[in-house]
């Protein structure tokens, strides 16, 4: 027979994780020992997931992100390919959706794709129009994915829910007008500008767009614990900080010639580039606006994006790139591993799933990509789904 101390320790054990639970907190989130005392509980993880990429709540994502990290890793990365994809720029970008599901963002491609984690299967529902119609996405408050315009002129609304989808907006009919978005803690979406000279910004509650700012060239875009939003140059001479807050953008260090795509935040608050035509990897510290870079890259339109895994790592996704890599931010050391297979631009951007592998977009591959970090550690729904790592 239990004694009442041991009943109320296992009862408050069993309510945390309950409540772990019902927040969108997977249970491994509060852990008990043997006798049922609750020896952790991650706050981060009862928070709503556009809610934790409040500026306020850096200290608990940050701790988080550190926590699982220093799990390190029950074996070396690998990667594998799967399922069949039409080829031709096929998608640009994709979401992870609250069912669990990444959405991937047609560019060429003229059907919506579904990527279901726990199959390793791919299907398909709607219509898209092609022509390099959309460029990355972002989940939004309400549920619902909205994708980035490139040659479109109608941002895309996806619902997840019912596989269905509407446009809305009425945008410049130019090719190339902007390239990946991140979610605010305003609630709306922001997106930076490939060969136009304004920030795109979508209101998902009324279905709305209006452009702020001035600047041009830049590949896609990261959420800083600050709150700003910093554009990834590609062409751009230069980086760029945006606060929403004040609808101000500033710039700094220098850049250019396609250096650079894609980006991910890592747990020690820096922003870590991968290289695309650039020869070295790139560090921006937004506390400071400054940039340094780091290590040796073939320059061969290597890599188009980064992804943040639990093992505190920054996973490349090979566009040119014949091999796979991973930075470590606390080294600043960039190792490769495998072999990537395919033709040339092979995949546009990665996605973490909640299995904690690493999925990445087919552009031209005829086929879907899945990294498995092999991370003893894992990240909760909520913070999977954030806008720190939910984006390209």
């Amino acid at each position: 027979m239990f004694s009442r101390p041991l009943l109320a320790s296992l009862l408050a054990c069993v309510l945390v994780r309950c409540s772990a639970v019902q927040s969108d907190c997977a249970a491994f989130d509060a852990s008990c020992d043997p006798l049922g005392n609750v020896l952790y509980f991650n706050p981060i993880c009862a928070v709503y997931y556009s809610e934790v990429s409040h500026p306020s709540r850096w200290s608990q994502v940050q701790a988080e992100m550190q926590r699982q990290a220093i799990k390190g890793n029950y074996g070396a990365p690998s990667a594998a390919t799967f399922g069949t994809a039409p080829g031709t720029a096929a998608y640009v970008g994709g979401v992870l959706a609250p069912n669990g599901k990444i959405y991937a963002i047609p560019h060429n491609a003229t059907v919506f794709a579904v990527i279901d984690p726990n199959t390793n299967t791919v299907s398909t529902f709607g219509t898209a129009p092609g022509s390099t119609a959309w460029a990355g996405g972002v989940l939004a408050p309400n549920g619902r994915i909205y994708g980035i315009p490139f040659s479109s002129t109608t941002v895309v609304e996806i619902d997840p829910v019912t596989n269905t989808t509407v446009t809305f907006g009425a945008l410049s009919a130019a090719g190339n007008k902007w390239s990946g978005g991140v979610l605010a803690s305003d609630g709306l979406i922001y997106a930076f500008p490939t060969n136009e000279s304004t920030i795109l910004v979508i209101n998902p509650e009324t279905r709305s767009v209006s452009t702020t700012g001035s600047l041009t060239g830049y590949g896609s875009a990261v959420l800083a614990p600050q709150g700003r939003i910093y554009g990834i140059a590609a062409t751009a001479p230069a980086y760029a900080a945006f606060d929403p807050f004040s609808s101000t953008t500033s710039t700094f260090g220098t850049a250019g010639g396609n250096a650079f795509l894609g980006a991910a935040l890592a747990p020690n608050g820096s922003i870590y580039a991968l290289p695309f035509t650039s020869a070295t990897y790139a560090e921006i510290d937004p506390a400071l606006n400054s940039v340094s870079t780091f290590g040796a890259a073939p320059g061969g339109s290597d890599w188009t994006s980064g992804v943040l895994a639990p093992d505190g790592k920054i996973y490349g996704i090979p566009g040119n790139a014949t091999t796979y890599n991973y930075i470590d931010p606390d080294t600043r050391v960039a190792t490769t591993f495998g072999a990537a297979p395919g033709p040339a631009d092979r995949w546009q951007s990665g996605i973490l799933a909640p299995n904690g592998k690493i999925y990445g977009i087919p552009y031209n591959s005829l086929t879907y990509l899945e990294i498995d970090p092999r991370a003893n550690g894992s990240f909760c729904g909520a913070l999977l789904q954030s806008a720190y790592l939910n984006k390209f």
